[in-house]
């Protein structure tokens, strides 16, 4: 018999067989383009404050901007901004980002997100 543990897994393997979703990627005037973080590439560390701006977004009782830039890198938050939408096209666009994420992070714990 061996001192060392049987390997069952090793992370950069696994990290490999896992299923990543399509980026979220809107053009913008000029073909200038955005696109949005992928809802599970962030760290364990920042998932907690993720989901409480998207379900703060979700509710209305928090500024939507504050999820884009939270979901959005410093330079394509910049562009976004710079486009200064009319309100309109700036909630359907929220509305489509939301729905993005809700099926990454599901409806607080009631949603569609995958259990495996």
């Amino acid at each position: 018999m061996t001192d060392s543990p049987k390997i069952d897994l090793v992370l950069s393997d696994l990290e490999r067989e896992i299923d990543k979703p399509e980026p979220f990627t809107v053009v913008l005037s000029k073909n200038k383009r955005i696109t949005f973080l992928d809802p599970f590439g962030f760290k364990i560390s920042e998932r907690a404050e993720i989901i409480d701006l998207y379900e703060a977004t979700k509710r209305g009782d928090s500024d939507d901007i504050e999820f884009l830039k939270k979901i959005l890198s410093p330079a394509d938050h910049e562009k976004y901004v710079a486009e200064d939408l009319p309100i309109r096209t700036h909630e359907a666009l929220v509305s489509r980002v939301m729905a993005h994420f809700q099926g990454a992070l599901g409806d607080s714990g009631n949603g569609t997100a995958s259990a495996s």
